[in-house]
């Protein structure tokens, strides 16, 4: 991901491209330098909160999601979901949590709370609420538009594979695309808005590449784990069944070493290296692994322990006290807690 790294929200890594820095400076100084700078907090503010509905659903499904603003808004790149149906819920994420923003904002405004007493200050909480509710609810109904890559064109491009081919569907995403934008660049010309001529003109370049096949940006795609890749994910369950860690964990690392499968397999995937690792008293790489792997009893159970021997009190007790390990059983944790103190 291009763009270097400002900060991260949780463990979604968010990037900052000098061209969004270029278009905040250019807002702010083609105008009024105070309404230049509210502008920019707004959109900018809007823009994470958009890319984080996208990257919180991506998240859910362990897909591993970064965030990059740039010059045209917000990117949010994670890896192929492994059904149609987690894309379109990680797509739709993203419109809908600047529509849950548009919407807090619509009630802040209708209460009574002030920011400040002052008249400056109270003009700047109506810039800030106004344009709150004009890029929240304004874009986030553009955005659904069927113009690939928005989110619309790419929840046009999933619906359309329900009914037809992939490269049907692609080519006609694209066509519908291409027509979208040259609308969105007569109604820039028609209101003399040259950022939306801009960006229009982008948009539409992006779909006339696609359609000759030259498109970088590839329009996302859904993977399934292939043949190969399931009977290595068989032979690595088969292993760990039998307590045979060490046939386990490297079954498991020559999967992890794919780089292509899909959310679902990789979770197994994770499980099986994260455990398997730890009983074989592997504990500090197992502990990377089971921040990655799904919580289950197991993979509980498998940190307090990888934990425990790496002699992180802190951590452990921290572990001991939450809501992770009182989803274990009351024996079970009775069981471990005396193995514990027992040490």
């Amino acid at each position: 991901m291009s763009g270097f790294r400002i900060f991260s929200i949780g463990n979604i890594p968010v990037h900052l491209s000098p061209w969004f820095i270029l278009i905040l400076l250019y807002w702010t100084m083609s105008g009024n330098a105070q309404d230049g700078l509210i502008w920019g907090v707004v959109v900018t503010f809007s823009i994470l909160v958009h890319e984080l509905g996208h990257a919180g659903v991506a998240q859910s499904y362990k897909l591993q999601p970064s965030i990059l603003l740039h010059g045209l808004g917000g990117l949010c790149s994670h890896q192929p979901a492994s059904r149609p149906r987690h894309e379109a819920l990680i797509i739709a994420a993203g419109p809908g949590a600047g529509l849950v923003l548009g919407c807090l904002t619509f009630a802040f405004a209708f209460s009574d709370i002030e920011i400040g007493q002052s008249a400056q200050a109270k003009l700047i909480q109506n810039r800030v609420v106004t344009n709150l509710l004009l890029v929240n609810f304004f874009w986030s109904f553009v955005n659904l538009v069927p113009l690939w890559p928005l989110d619309g064109g790419q929840l046009f491009r999933l619906f359309l594979h329900r009914f037809t081919k992939p490269g049907r569907a692609d080519k006609i995403t694209h066509q519908v695309g291409l027509m979208v934008a040259l609308v969105w660049v007569g109604i820039g010309y028609y209101f003399q808005e040259m950022f939306l001529m801009m960006l229009g003109g982008y948009l539409g370049y992006l779909n006339y590449q696609a359609m000759q096949g030259e498109s970088r940006q590839r329009a996302p795609a859904v993977v399934r784990a292939d043949p190969q890749s399931l009977d290595l994910l068989k032979r690595a369950q088969a292993a760990f069944a039998k307590e045979d860690y060490a046939n386990a964990a490297r079954c498991a690392e020559q999967l992890r070493s794919d780089g292509h499968l899909p959310g679902h397999v990789m979770a197994k995937v994770w499980n099986i290296l994260a455990i398997s690792s730890a009983r074989s008293g592997e504990h500090r790489q197992a502990l990377s692994y089971l921040k990655r792997a799904p919580e289950t009893a197991e993979s509980v159970e498998a940190t307090i322990e990888c934990l425990h021997m790496l002699g992180r009190d802190d951590e452990l007790q921290s572990l001991l006290r939450s809501d992770s390990f009182r989803k274990l059983g009351k024996t079970r944790r009775s069981e471990i807690l005396r193995v514990l103190n027992s040490d």
